[in-house]
């Protein structure tokens, strides 16, 4: 159906589509660069910025909050993102990471995880943050690098791995901004306490 649809716009359109095989062809390594460049900056800034702006306006956050531009790169098969924490914060920070399985050219896969090098000590935590948020109990929620103490893969399977379709939703009121904002909710709300108290014990600790 996506083959039909899209044949018939081509063939509509005809002479523009000509033109753009043209240039893509004569230009082919500028675009590509452009594109990278695009996709890099939609998801290590704007996608961040929007998603803030989303939880302070639904009071989520507050001002005592701030968010970490992201290093991924869509070229590089790596675990990068960005991070969202309050600025009281040391030892934590909440994040959407890439993940380093191959995919098709301009699609990656994104996760959400607690990042950090402490363990949270409440008990049950982690079947509490997989109900809250709606997302399957993986068999080991922690990583490496960078060191995890949860994450789990979003439960919608339009949003495991990101596309043209997602990519063109980072921007105001888009359907990723809203998608990526209403599951931080969730997660902020089920885990800033339990933060806070580790936050609070590990100062304890000087």
């Amino acid at each position: 159906m996506k083959n039909k649809i899209l044949g018939g716009a081509i063939e509509k359109n005809i002479l523009e589509a000509f033109e753009m095989s043209q240039l893509w062809q004569k230009n082919k390594d500028q675009l590509e660069t452009h594109w990278r460049e695009t996709v890099n900056s939609l998801f290590n800034e704007e996608l961040p910025r929007l998603v803030f702006e989303r939880l302070k306006k639904d009071g989520v956050i507050a001002n005592d909050w701030e968010w970490i531009k992201g290093r991924f790169d869509i070229t590089t098969l790596h675990i990068e993102g960005v991070r969202f924490k309050k600025k009281a914060w040391r030892h934590f920070e909440i994040g959407l990471l890439s993940d380093r399985f191959k995919y098709e050219k301009g699609i990656r896969g994104f996760f959400p995880a607690i990042i950090s090098k402490k363990k949270i000590r409440k008990e049950g935590y982690l079947a509490n943050y997989y109900k809250q948020t709606g997302t399957v109990p993986l068999k080991n929620p922690f990583l490496q690098k960078p060191q995890t103490q949860w994450y789990a893969d979003f439960p919608d399977e339009c949003f495991m791995a990101w596309g043209y379709e997602q990519w063109k939703g980072i921007r105001p009121e888009g359907a990723t901004v809203t998608y990526v904002a209403d599951f931080l909710k969730k997660l902020i709300r089920a885990c800033v306490d339990d933060i806070d108290q580790e936050e609070e014990r590990l100062k304890g600790l000087g």
